[in-house]
């Protein structure tokens, strides 16, 4: 917290360009804390702070956080409208992302359509079964999904 004192304090553009990266990981840490109103203040001051930026890349993982906050405090239509303008932006450029099918996948279970989940998880499973990061630290995640892949080809 008192590195982004400091960054929204400061007048050189070098130090405020940290704002972005220290709202994220404040959020993380509140959002890790069940602390979903307040995670999501910080996400949406990142995704601010990431606008001036213009990475693109950047900027999707924000608004991925700020989705997927939205459907922590229960928000699915405005989680889902988040998802769903990712996942259509990064199949336009060609990269489709399996977090955003993971995370549509979860907005369909908070809705108890197993059945649209099912499909988004399908989508989530193809792209990150082989992730590493995913193997290493969670691969009881890639398990579900998989699951839920699976359940989704049977008739």
């Amino acid at each position: 917290r008192k590195a982004l004192a400091m960054a929204e304090a400061a007048t050189d553009e070098r130090a405020r360009r940290w704002r972005a990266p220290l709202y994220n990981n404040v959020g993380e840490i509140r959002h890790e804390r069940r602390e979903y109103a307040q995670a999501l203040a910080d996400f949406r001051q990142a995704l601010a702070a990431y606008e001036t930026r213009g990475n693109v890349r950047n900027l999707r993982f924000a608004r991925w956080k700020v989705g997927r906050a939205e459907r922590m405090l229960g928000r699915l239509d405005e989680a889902q409208r988040v998802q769903l303008d990712l996942a259509a932006e990064t199949e336009r450029a060609g990269e489709p992302d399996g977090y955003v099918y993971e995370e549509l996948a979860e907005i369909e279970l908070a809705r108890g359509d197993a059945a649209g989940a099912r499909v988004w998880a399908a989508k989530a499973y193809a792209l990150l079964k082989n992730d590493p990061d995913l193997q290493a630290g969670e691969p009881a995640r890639i398990a579900r999904l998989g699951q839920l892949a699976a359940e989704a080809k049977t008739p």
